[in-house]
């Protein structure tokens, strides 16, 4: 089986507001080569709150926030260069997690996972599963 990656890539320009999760995976998830990357996200390799991950270019970032003075956390992506903060996307609109202890990854089997908590799944947020 080869290796899931995620590689956010600034050739992908991203649309503004982009809520369909469908559209993020077609774009995120494929069956790629390894790469040493650090814009490389592999199966069961977390991104934990307070760590971001960089799209080739500079130009997009992968993480968790909180939007103005709110304590809930949200995954998602946002412009990088610009100097608002402008997010482009996120992932668990409905479901933020209420404190620092997210985690994002993706399984084995290519679903998206956010996690909170000790980052089992009894602290499943959301689960997008793979193609």
């Amino acid at each position: 089986m080869r290796n899931k990656m995620i590689a956010l890539d600034h050739r992908w320009r991203i649309i503004p507001y982009l809520y369909s999760s469908s559209l993020l995976l077609s774009l995120l998830l494929s069956d790629c080569a390894v790469s040493a990357r650090l814009d490389t996200l592999y199966a069961n390799q977390p991104i934990k709150d307070g760590k971001t991950i960089v799209s080739n270019g500079n130009m997009f970032e992968l993480g968790f926030f909180s939007p103005g003075k709110s304590k809930n956390r949200y995954l998602g992506i946002w412009y990088k260069k610009i100097s608002i903060f402008t997010v482009v996307w996120v992932a668990n609109r409905e479901t933020p997690i209420t404190d620092k202890s997210g985690l994002f990854k993706v399984s084995r089997n290519g679903n998206l996972e956010i996690l909170s908590g000790r980052g089992n799944t009894n602290g499943l947020v959301i689960q997008i599963n793979g193609i």
